[in-house]
């Protein structure tokens, strides 16, 4: 059957060079979808260095945002909204965020009379109390509230799994609702090639190895996988923990692992590419992971 060609519009407020879980979760769908043959746009908010990048993407003016200056807020209704991007055309409106571009996809959905779709990427009742004055001012039942308002404007909301299918019905979105969890793409673990991880970090082959790769960031709780680790580490000497990523928090968790005496069983390696992460999952014993926000509860790459 032939499927017919759509031109879609992702609307999000985290895209590359970003490294995190969402822009995966995007770069998944929109490869896919444009395999199909489909045409993609994605809107996002400017950032530096500023990438060369295909006219399919279109930038917006963005400041850092306060409580979390890796992250950019996009300011979407200036002159460029009026001269370019209401001439645009979209069979589809995506939203990856409730927030500005978000509800800039919104708009556009409401003025072009076109459906619209959003996934729910992050549990926001629980990032704010990471990160916006602990959740005293913008409380996470406030944010329950507002995510049902947004996405109860949808035709559609896509949860990354059926657990965050339930937790969105608990706060009030009626409107339809279907689980939907980002892929990985298997070949990429085929074959990692000549294998010397363990080698590079001086990990021997007695040793067995605890994984956690993602951004090095509060909301990720890893401080109490350190916490955990020390424990085995009490009882089991012959382990060891990689954290795989970078981040805000890194700095502190260093700290911590320096006062808790893990210098030599816990090791960061900064970002690493795609080809090195495959290697450090086949280098490991167990992958660990105890995010209070991500959503999808699933790896990503």
């Amino acid at each position: 059957m032939k499927i017919q060609k759509l031109k879609i519009g992702f609307f999000t407020d985290t895209y590359t060079p970003q490294i995190n879980g969402v822009v995966s979760s995007i770069e998944s769908f929109r490869l896919e979808l444009e395999r199909q043959g489909h045409d993609v746009y994605v809107f996002a908010p400017k950032m530096k260095p500023e990438p060369k990048e295909s006219s399919r993407i279109i930038r917006f003016r963005a400041f850092k945002f306060i409580f979390q200056p890796e992250y950019y807020v996009s300011v979407p209704f200036t002159r460029q909204i009026i001269k370019k991007f209401w001439k645009q055309e979209h069979d589809i409106v995506h939203t990856h965020t409730p927030f500005s571009l978000g509800n800039l996809g919104y708009y556009y959905s409401a003025v072009k009379k076109v459906p619209l779709v959003s996934t729910y990427h992050t549990l926001y009742p629980e990032y704010v109390k990471a990160y916006i004055l602990q959740g005293k001012v913008l409380t996470p039942n406030m944010v329950k509230k507002l995510s049902a308002i947004f996405h109860n404007r949808c035709d559609l909301t896509i949860a990354p799994s059926d657990k965050i299918k339930t937790l969105l019905k608990s706060y009030g979105v009626r409107s339809p609702i279907g689980s939907l969890p980002t892929g990985i793409n298997l070949d990429n673990f085929k074959n990692p090639g000549k294998n010397n991880f363990r080698e590079k970090y001086k990990i021997s082959a007695n040793d067995k190895v605890l994984l956690y790769v993602g951004r090095v960031a509060r909301e990720k709780n890893i401080d109490f996988l350190i916490n955990a680790f020390k424990i085995n580490f009490e009882k089991f000497q012959n382990i060891k923990f990689i954290i795989a990523g970078d981040g805000p928090h890194k700095k502190d968790l260093k700290a911590l692992t320096n006062k808790l005496g893990l210098d030599k069983q816990i090791i960061f390696t900064g970002y690493l590419n795609k080809t090195e992460v495959v290697k450090a999952y086949y280098s490991s014993d167990i992958f660990v992971f105890a995010s209070s926000t991500k959503s999808s509860y699933c790896l990503s790459t």
